[in-house]
């Protein structure tokens, strides 16, 4: 499918959304004030972040969330690879659809 064509669901990009901030929540449990700076909002997953990198920086994790929305077999999936730069650092690799996040990989920086 092309751009063009791709319209999920709302109710499912919701889901996927919502497991995608307990993913940015939990990788930040220690540096939970993060919201606080600047009024920092969590990011929506809608339709139009389709097939386009997007990038979500944490203030205090030095570091942040690569992600992006895409298909398979049909469905959405949110591909998030998040880096963590404090303590000798750390990346994870998640794959988000409506039936949960599922981390992928680990360890890469």
């Amino acid at each position: 499918m092309n751009n063009n064509e791709t319209q999920f669901k709302t109710a499912d990009l919701e889901v996927i959304k919502n497991f995608f901030h307990e993913l940015i929540l939990k990788r930040n449990e220690f540096n939970k004030n993060f919201l606080n700076y600047e009024n920092k909002k969590l990011p929506e997953i809608t339709n139009s972040v389709w097939d386009k990198e997007e990038w979500y920086a944490v203030p205090g994790m030095y570091g942040g969330f690569a992600y992006k929305l895409v298909e398979r077999d049909k469905k959405p999936l949110l591909i998030s690879s998040s880096w963590c730069r404090v303590v000798g650092g750390s990346g994870q690799k998640h794959e988000i659809t409506i039936d949960g996040c599922i981390l992928v990989e680990e360890g890469f920086v």
